[in-house]
């Protein structure tokens, strides 16, 4: 058997861990129609440069937790 010490079997327990997430993770995307979804949502926007002494206060009100009062603030 192999002499192991203590630290040595915990980094191979780790990697071994770490590859059947991984390989958890790879089967839930490929066949999971509800992973699927939530990686495709159209909820999840990519972020938008806004120059704040350019923009509308139509603009402004479209970024998460603008809302009307603020974006007038802002203008």
């Amino acid at each position: 058997m192999l002499n192991l010490t203590h630290q040595e079997k915990q980094v191979l327990l780790f990697l071994g861990l770490v590859v059947l997430i991984g390989i958890t993770v790879n089967y839930l995307v490929k066949n999971s129609s509800r992973v699927q979804e939530f990686i495709s949502s159209p909820s999840i926007s990519h972020p938008q440069i806004i120059n704040l002494n350019k923009a509308a206060q139509e603009e402004l009100e479209k970024l998460p937790g603008i809302g009307p009062a603020l974006a007038e603030r802002i203008i």
